[in-house]
This record gives C-alpha cells, structure tokens and sequence, in this order.
C-alpha cells in the first residue's frame, strides 16, 4: 500500500468509535471506503491475496463491508 496509508497514516477501517453496529451499516460501508480502496489497489496491482488485521473492530469491521465491496469490484 502507499507509504502515506500505513503505520501512523493508516486509515481506519469505518467501524470504530461506536460505529460497529447493523443500524449504521450505510456509514459503516462509507467510512470503510478509503481502505477498501487501498486494498483493492494492492489486490489488483501487487496480487495480494490475503489481508491481516490485528483490531477486533477492523475483523468484524471488514467481515460486514468485504462482501459490499467485493460485488462491486466483481461486477
């Protein structure tokens, strides 16, 4: 990923700051569209094919938006 998207610069997943709940799943999908986005750069150019994350809210986080974004790219 670019080096102004990670370690201190990362962005956050969208789930964070009480956000990780099914009622706000439109704010959820939209806060989480600056990593998804990166992720699908470093999938489409770099081949990467896994993805880890260390946070709890990231994991549940990208289990609710990966499937949103992944129709999108399919598509």
């Amino acid at each position: 990923m670019p080096a102004d998207t990670i370690g201190e610069r990362t962005f956050c997943c969208g789930g964070g700051g009480g956000l990780l709940t099914d009622d706000l799943m439109e704010l959820r999908v939209k806060g989480a569209m600056p990593r998804m986005t990166a992720l699908r750069d470093v999938v489409e150019g770099q081949g990467v094919t896994h993805m880890v994350a260390i946070c709890a809210i990231c994991k549940a986080q990208f289990t609710k938006v990966l499937p949103y974004y992944a129709s999108r790219w399919i598509s």
